[in-house]
């Protein structure tokens, strides 16, 4: 199936302590998303282009953003999903601040790939391990690796 979403969205975020932490943004996000399902597995391409925009100051952001997904089952108790996103963050202002921090959601501005595996696989009928990581890379920064390992049981 094909999706396309066209979203506006506007956010504002105030501090009693820092004026400095006090802005408003705006932000239109276009996205195109491509889902193809089998029965054992799902597969997603995704482009989006997003506008944002700091009403209280000077910052612009463009995005221009791909992903590619991928999720499904592997020998029965098992189910795996990934993610691959490139993000080009063109944006114009000082990067070290609290809205530029908010506005390029942690990432940097310039060519950045994130990239995300999960697998999650059912140890018993109330008992699940989850292993994920995830990793992301951007331009003049060291790659940063992240993993997590959780046993989840419900009850």
């Amino acid at each position: 199936s094909i999706i396309d979403e066209l979203i506006y969205s506007n956010r504002k975020v105030g501090s009693e302590f820092s004026v400095m932490r006090n802005f408003e943004t705006e932000e239109i996000k276009n996205t195109l998303s491509l889902i193809f399902s089998t029965d054992i597995a799902d597969f997603s391409a995704e482009y989006s282009y997003s506008d944002k925009r700091n009403l209280s100051g000077s910052e612009i952001l463009f995005i221009n953003s791909f992903k590619l997904g991928a999720s499904g089952t592997v020998l029965e108790k098992n189910r795996m999903s990934s993610e691959l996103i490139l993000a080009n963050n063109n944006f114009k202002g000082d990067a070290s601040t609290t809205v530029a921090f908010s506005m390029l959601q942690g990432l940097q501005p310039d060519l950045n790939i994130v990239w995300l595996i999960n697998i999650k696989r059912d140890l018993a009928r109330f008992l699940q391990l989850n292993v994920l990581y995830s990793g992301r890379y951007s331009q003049n920064n060291r790659v940063i690796h992240t993993g997590s390992i959780n046993l989840v049981a419900y009850f």
